[in-house]
């Protein structure tokens, strides 16, 4: 049997290098204005006076003669704002309502524990071990604060559910992976339960199949109860009034479950309920196409199973005060030595930059 560890519906995510949530928001922002702001460009025209020239006689001189609509009473045309200034206002209006938060990805510190061969031996390499351990405490410290500015920064208090995430993510993960296998993610009660980005990568993904590509996805058993291993709480901005905040809640599950995929064709067969009548029915079929024998189903499904270790990353929205529901918005990997390094050697970085 096959093992595969931390798959990813999605690329890598982006560790965001600004050393706040605000300046992932900012960056979020720009990036979804991005395309706005290209066809303004576009469509900007720049105005070119020809003055007279010094070295011609004034008798020569072209006359400069009023502008006919001004003569006719119109109003000249109110400039133009300029793109920076356009892409300023953008970013305050998706600050203002939150939608901004959709595109922080995962934030910035979050610490995901390395498990098997990405933990340091405690023995062999006690050092990187050591540095495991202090992040592993930082992260406890980070959600004490979650805890502490859920309570006085928002009113009423805000409550995290921690606890409930892992029940969630098993629900959301389940209904997802069938949803995704069928080709058909924007229907029914899933859709509202994935982030906006990960909608259009799960849907950009089906619509790379070919045309009658169908799966099924089954999953066997979990080799562990779901656990969320990282949870954030995070304030854009803590100016205003508490009843009115914006942030983001975001919790990290780890999923270790054996699952199968196999590819099911629609065809024409038998009616399975007796009747010698043909039927139209989704069988199950092997790599060349053909279908397989309701008797070696099971053993297709054995050969395929793989026991798979996922983080689940689900985030919840709290815009103007309201909160909203949890979402999936996909999945990342593991914290390891060195990512961590590369993130200590970025933030010292930053502070050299500064001074």
């Amino acid at each position: 049997m096959s093992k595969r560890n931390c798959i990813s519906l999605l690329s890598t995510p982006k560790r965001f290098s600004a050393s706040s949530c605000m300046r992932q928001c900012r960056s979020a922002a720009a990036a979804a204005t991005a395309l706005g702001s290209t066809t303004s460009s576009s469509s900007s025209t720049i105005l070119r006076i020809n003055m007279p020239s010094s070295k011609r006689p004034f008798s020569t001189s072209p006359r400069w003669r009023m502008n006919p609509n001004r003569m006719a009473g119109k109003g000249r045309q109110a400039p133009r704002k300029s793109i920076s200034i356009q892409q300023k206002q953008q970013m305050e209006k998706l600050q203002a309502s939150g939608e901004v938060l959709n595109y922080i990805g995962v934030i910035e510190g979050t610490f995901i524990p390395p498990t098997g061969d990405k933990l340091p031996s405690i023995f062999s390499n006690t050092r990187d071990r050591w540095k495991i351990e202090i992040y592993r405490l930082y992260s406890f410290m980070k959600y004490v604060q979650s805890r502490f500015m859920a309570f006085w920064f928002v009113k009423p208090a805000l409550k995290l559910q921690r606890r409930k995430t892992p029940k969630i993510a098993q629900e959301i993960y389940e209904e997802m992976y069938r949803a995704f296998a069928a080709g058909n993610v924007t229907s029914g009660n899933i859709e509202g339960k994935l982030s906006p980005g990960f909608l259009k990568s799960l849907q950009s993904r089906i619509n790379q199949r070919r045309p009658g590509d169908i799966l099924q996805w089954k999953l066997h058993k979990y080799l562990e109860r779901p656990r969320c291993v990282a949870y954030m709480f995070a304030l854009p901005d803590v100016k205003g009034s508490n009843e009115k905040r914006s942030g983001i809640m975001q919790a990290i599950v780890r999923i270790r479950s054996q699952q199968s995929l196999v590819h099911v064709k629609r065809m024409k067969v038998l009616d399975p309920h007796g009747s010698k009548q043909l039927v139209v029915a989704d069988v199950p079929v092997d790599r060349d196409g053909q279908a397989i024998p309701e008797e070696k189903i099971e053993e297709e499904e054995r050969k395929n199973r793989k026991d798979i270790t996922e983080y689940f990353v689900l985030h919840r929205l709290l815009r103007q005060g309201e909160v909203g529901e949890w979402q999936a918005w996909g999945t990342t990997t593991e914290t390891g030595v060195e990512e961590i390094r590369k993130q200590e050697a970025a933030t010292q970085k930053r502070l050299l930059g500064a001074a």
